[in-house]
């Protein structure tokens, strides 16, 4: 089989086949059924610190209510 693998931003790839952030790499096992089909990378949806904040204030919040129930 010819060799397929590609230098992209510094980093050696097995292919150039990349996956954009999409439904089927919502989650880790899409993510690891991609790989094992070829995908030479896959392309996540970004977190802002916004979002981690408000994520983070939501688990605090629900961990009090969980020990105050």
């Amino acid at each position: 089989m010819s060799d397929l693998s590609v230098v992209y931003m510094g980093r050696k790839l097995d292919n150039p086949l990349v996956v954009s952030s999409c439904g089927l790499v919502k989650n880790i096992e899409g993510v690891r059924r991609c790989a094992a089909a070829g995908a030479g990378a896959v392309v996540l949806k970004s977190l802002f610190e916004e979002q981690l904040q408000a994520d983070s204030a939501a688990l605090d919040e629900y961990a009090w209510l969980g020990a105050h129930s």
